[in-house]
């Protein structure tokens, strides 16, 4: 998925454009299936990557506890435990950093008109649907490095 792009056509995106593509996120995230594929692929004691919302990048960690509707983890870095949703551990290893454009600068225009950001998003959504490396998912157990570490237990429960 083409991250920076998304970012790029969301600049010019309205307020009620955002509110109703978060809506639509968190409806997509509440899906129970999605955090029982997760929960499956998941033990205690199996190092985990994950993405840490509050200061926006990646922590690794050990899976502590499952629990219904999120995972305790152990954080590496810090040692201290986190409830984190099963949505934010990285399975497969997706490169987690955001990059964008550092070239352009901060200008006075006007944001673009609404049509024109929802169209922006519509592009940058269809494009990264439509290229072959966002649809072609590695298999869970062949993804990365990191997820063959899983066998090892890094800490106990």
């Amino acid at each position: 998925m083409n991250h920076a792009a998304i970012l790029d056509a969301l600049t010019g995106a309205t307020s009620f454009d955002l509110f109703r593509l978060r809506a639509a996120i968190d409806r997509a995230l509440r899906d129970p299936a999605r955090s029982t594929a997760v929960r499956r692929c998941l033990q205690p004691g199996q190092p985990v990557e994950y993405f840490d919302a509050r200061d926006n990048r990646s922590r690794d960690g050990c899976v502590v506890e499952l629990r219904p509707a999120a995972v305790v983890v152990l954080d590496h870095e810090s040692g201290t435990r986190f409830l984190i949703e099963y949505a934010a551990i990285n399975l497969d290893g997706v490169d987690s950093v955001l990059r964008d454009r550092t070239d352009r600068g901060l200008g006075r225009r006007k944001s673009p008109s609404a049509t024109a950001s929802a169209s922006r998003i519509a592009s940058a959504t269809s494009a990264t649907a439509a290229s072959p490396a966002s649809t072609a998912r590695p298999s869970r157990s062949t993804s990365t490095a990191h997820r063959g570490a899983s066998a090892t237990l890094c800490c106990t429960a």
